[in-house]
This record gives C-alpha cells, structure tokens and sequence, in this order.
C-alpha cells in the first residue's frame, strides 16, 4: 500500500531511458508516487482507467525532446479528457514560440532539462497542491529574462563534465538514445569486447553500470542538455 499523502504522478513521453530515469529521481523522494510510465496516448489512457482513484495522477510529466508535434496528442488528451489533472513539461527548447504553444495548449508549467533536481521537485509539489505561481510559462523557462535566449545554468552549480575522446563522445550520444546495445555496437564498427570495454569506461566517468544509470547521472549532473554530450 502507497502512502496516503504522497503526490501521485503519471510519466509520459517516447524516450523510455529518459521516462525510467525521471522515474527514478522522482522515487527519491517519499512525498511522490510514479504511477505509471507511457509511451503513447492510448498507453496513459489505460493506466489512468486501470489504476482506479487510488493511483489516479495529480500530475503528468510529459518528457519532450523535442516533438512538439507528438507532445500535441498527450496534452489534448489530458486536457480534455482529465482536465483537473496538471501538465507540466521537460523539454530541451530554448524556443520561446515552442514554449508559447505549449501555454496555448493548457500546459501549467515548462520546466527546461538543465534545471536543478531541486526545482523540478518544488514545481511538481506546488503544481499538485494547486498553488503553482501564476507566472507566465515563458518566465518560469528563462527565469524573466528580457533577452531572446534561455538564461545559461549557473556553470557552478552544473556537475564537471569529464573530458573524453571523440569515440567516447559518440557512445555518450548514442547511449542516451533508444537504440540498443546492439545497435551502437554496430553503429560504431566495434567488436563486443571493445564495445564492452568502453561502455564501462563511460559508466564509470560517472559511478554507474547502465545505461540507465547513465542517463540518471546526465540529470543528478544537470548535463543531458549538454551540446557536447
């Protein structure tokens, strides 16, 4: 039996490494409680039908990478199917009309990838108890900068991004992808020795034995939106 109080909130996206990490930040904190996780609209459908009220989401956390286009289906859905639900997104854009239609479309907050683990806990916590800060979207995105573009993190509080070498920085960025293991191996021309030799280098820039963990790592690090991922 989930605890009483905890807020319960429902993952959505088409990025499962990313779903299953947000999933597993968000299960570190004791007031949350994941739900369900969904790939697709008619996958949301069914957990938010099947679960019954007991685990019936205050909040879904749509992941966006950014398919405003596939993001459309999820919001409509939510929005006007279980309107008292509230939406907030995790996205990469630092497109000021992209984030403006995600405000058009009943979305409550937009919360960009390089945020602090912090932040996303606080905005989901006030979001569920419906005292979300009626401060615009695009505020809540650029922090009310007046300029064109999303303020940069503060580089002292972002975790150090090792250095590596080019074949390093390929796995990196396909690790983080859906492809599988077997799909890098051949993306990269490598035999499995080689491939497993420097998968666990790359695990172990950051103290972790999966891809999963990778991917934990790049958000506790506040690096997956980083360009030389």
């Amino acid at each position: 039996m989930k605890d009483p109080v905890s807020i319960n909130i429902a993952l959505a996206g088409d990025h499962s490494l990313n779903l299953y990490a947000l999933a597993s930040l968000l299960k570190q904190q004791s007031h949350f409680c994941v739900v369900s996780i969904n790939k697709d609209v008619s996958q949301l459908s069914s957990s938010i039908s099947l679960g019954g009220q007991e685990y019936y989401p205050r909040v879904v956390l749509l992941d966006i990478n950014f398919d405003l286009y596939r993001a459309v289906s999820f919001v409509s859905f939510i929005k006007g199917s279980h309107p008292k639900i509230r939406l907030a997104a995790l996205g990469l854009t630092k497109d000021r009309h992209a984030i403006l239609r995600l405000q058009q479309l009943g979305v409550d907050s937009y919360i960009p990838k390089n945020s602090h683990p912090d932040q996303l806990e606080n905005i989901l916590t006030r979001l569920a108890r419906e005292d979300h800060s009626s401060i615009p979207l695009l505020e809540q995105a650029f922090g009310g900068s007046s300029s064109g573009a999303a303020d940069e993190p503060n580089p002292g509080t972002m975790g150090a991004w090792p250095s590596v070498t080019t074949t390093e920085r390929r796995f990196f960025r396909l690790a983080v992808s859906e492809a599988s293991n077997e799909d890098i191996r051949r993306k990269m021309k490598l035999c499995e020795s080689t491939f497993q030799r420097l998968a666990a280098k790359v695990y172990g820039y950051f103290g972790v034995r999966s891809r999963n963990g990778l991917v934990l790592a790049l958000y506790r690090n506040r690096l997956l939106i980083r360009d030389d991922i």
